[in-house]
């Protein structure tokens, strides 16, 4: 814990932002294919106290990702993603990670 009180606690603004690409490979694997195939990446920086007053930030806020996967459509609702996340910050706390997940449009 810092000791912080107040406004000293808090930071004075924070910021995110984050670039990704993504293309569908499968109509260059398979001509006239039903299915998408989507390798991505992804670059994000976050800082969600910046500029704390009283100088006392945590190193371990500032954070930058980088995600590189891809998303299998087998139908166009329907979605199977794999990635895996490089996680870093100033305090070297951050893990990396594997990501799975399926979701649905309706």
């Amino acid at each position: 814990q810092m000791g912080l009180t107040g406004s000293e606690r808090l930071g004075e603004r924070f910021f995110g932002a984050y670039l990704e690409a993504a293309y569908d490979v499968m109509p260059r694997l398979c001509h006239g294919a039903r299915w998408a195939l989507q390798p991505y990446a992804r670059w994000e920086t976050l800082d969600t106290q910046e500029n704390v007053s009283g100088g006392s930030e945590n190193p371990a806020l500032p954070r930058t990702i980088l995600t590189a996967g891809a998303a299998l459509l087998p139908h166009p609702n329907v979605v199977v993603k794999a990635d895996r996340q490089w996680r870093n910050n100033d305090a070297d706390t951050e893990t990396g990670q594997w990501n799975l997940a399926v979701g649905y449009s309706f």
